[in-house]
């Protein structure tokens, strides 16, 4: 008989690969959600019903495990950028250990340990920020041009920020900057249903270790000349080494570029790390591919080394 719709009672067995909870129905058939950790009890909602498996949303934690712990940011949960804030960082090291090993068990591979980052808040050195319509809750259909990050497992549904407790500060003084502008002159947000509206995504890119930003406006096609954003470069390049406006006109949700146009600044920020006693430093333009932990890849360059 199915249990779709149908709530029940489940326990969590533990953590597989990506961070979900594995839990067990009575009859033995596997169960995933999110959120659980080992041993807690809660009521579930079933949403899918194989005849392998099922996936649940949590309603209800019924039994907490003495291993969770109040989250930092109050949009976990509801937010797809973090996965772990439910426990401590020590925790977070063994359920990830735990599951990769799992995955590698075929090949005999044994992991002897994770390491651990220097820095476990505001340490992403890049973020795509989504811009969307966001109601302020006071006045019917009174809606403002936001940016956020996607809900959990939802690509057309966000959440806003700040706050925001992954990604460097600079970032979330250079989100406000830009809502702030983006209002002010009625721009509308894109609407990723209707292809219509104009601000898209806001990339930053920061440099760390050597104090150097980035920032990356990116619009819908436009018939704006460059003049029109150029109050909102002033305000950003105080704080800035490099502005950038990408266009993208395609229907994916994805950053990519139709041109892009350095409004301000240099054509790059450049990175510095420190692996094996010596300075590396790296040229970070608005797509290259770089570690989104700059503390963490000098510890992880110099285990590889």
């Amino acid at each position: 008989m199915s249990l779709k719709n149908k709530s029940i009672t489940v326990i969590c067995q533990k953590i597989v690969f990506p961070g979900r909870s594995l839990c067990r129905c009575d009859d033995g058939i596997a169960l995933f959600t999110e959120g659980l950790l080992p041993e807690e009890h809660a009521d579930v909602l079933v949403v899918r019903d194989e005849k392998s498996f099922r996936e649940g949303l949590v309603k209800k934690i019924t039994f907490k495990s003495s291993k969770r712990i109040s989250p930092l940011c109050p949009s976990f949960g509801l937010c797809g950028g973090c996965s772990f804030q439910n426990t401590s960082y020590t925790n977070q090291i063994k359920y990830k250990q735990e599951y990769v090993s799992e995955l590698l068990d075929f090949t005999g591979i044994k992991i002897s340990k994770i390491l651990i980052s220097p820095n476990t808040w505001f340490y992403r050195n890049k973020m795509e920020f989504s811009f969307f319509f966001s109601s302020d809750g006071l006045v019917e259909d009174n809606f403002k041009t936001d940016l956020g990050l996607h809900c959990r497992g939802r690509f057309n549904k966000y959440i806003s920020v700040p706050p925001c407790f992954i990604a460097d500060k600079d970032f979330l003084r250079a989100v406000e900057i830009v809502k702030k502008f983006a209002n002010k002159n009625n721009i509308p947000a894109y609407n990723n249903k209707t292809h219509k509206g104009f601000f898209r995504h806001l990339v930053l890119r920061k440099a760390g270790n050597n104090n150097q930003f980035l920032i990356n406006i990116v619009t819908n096609n436009a018939d704006q000349e460059q003049l029109f954003l150029e109050p909102l470069v002033k305000e950003l390049a105080a704080f800035t080494e490099s502005i950038y406006w990408t266009i993208n006109s395609r229907k994916s949700d994805a950053v990519v570029s139709d041109k892009t146009t350095l409004m301000y600044g240099k054509p790059y920020i450049t990175e510095k790390l420190s692996v094996g006693g010596k300075d590396y430093f790296f040229n970070i333009s608005p797509l290259s591919f770089f570690q989104t932990n700059s503390k963490g890849t000098e510890v992880l360059y110099n285990e590889v080394l």
